[in-house]
């Protein structure tokens, strides 16, 4: 059965979602049941953008194949600019791994005065499960949780560089086609039981 965007319920029910999961990292949200999905990204992923994209931030998209910016542009009012400037970085299902490896090494990771003032990855994945050899721990997880994600040690260590730092960092959400997941910033994470 299809379902029709009801931007308004969809968009309240989703940002409780992901405040869900950013509170308890690793925890997968179900964002919305089967889906006619006319938008050139998962339809979780969508949401999470009309969700927490406005006309007063700034996004990138890497890899934009399917002429994603404009949709966003388009739905949202947001502002496409440069890595190093985007407060939102897409990331859209396939995208080559060097390229996202790059753009974690440019994209801000804010200040000691304004550590907010830093970028949120959403980035796509063919399906987020709790059965994996990540393992993520601190704030929110009682004592470990594992997460299953189409991402390589190579990744991983970057993201881990970029929240060494604390209060700075990236936090990341990943989706697929209608769940979510998130590891912010004060996650600390590992692949098969060894620190990256």
């Amino acid at each position: 059965m299809a379902v029709a965007l009801d931007i308004v319920h969809d968009t309240q029910e989703t940002y409780r979602k992901v405040l869900t999961s950013m509170s308890r990292p690793g925890t997968i949200s179900t964002v919305i049941g089967d889906m006619d999905n006319p938008f050139p990204c998962h339809y979780a992923t969508f949401l999470t953008i009309l969700t927490l994209l406005d006309r007063e931030v700034y996004f990138h998209v890497i890899s934009d194949g399917e002429n994603l910016s404009k949709v966003i542009t388009d739905y949202t009012l947001a502002q496409e600019t440069s890595i190093e400037n985007a407060d939102f970085i897409i990331v859209p299902n396939g995208t080559n791994e060097e390229a996202v490896i790059d753009a974690m090494q440019k994209c801000k990771v804010g200040t000691l005065e304004d550590p907010q003032n830093s970028s949120t990855w959403i980035i796509e994945q063919n399906m987020i499960s709790v059965t994996g050899t990540i393992t993520l721990t601190g704030p929110g997880i009682k004592h470990t949780t594992s997460l299953h994600l189409d991402i390589t040690a190579e990744l991983l260590e970057m993201r881990n560089r970029r929240v060494q730092e604390f209060p700075l960092g990236i936090d990341l959400i990943f989706t697929d086609p209608v769940s979510l997941a998130c590891i912010p910033r004060t996650t600390k994470v590992s692949l098969d039981g060894g620190v990256i």
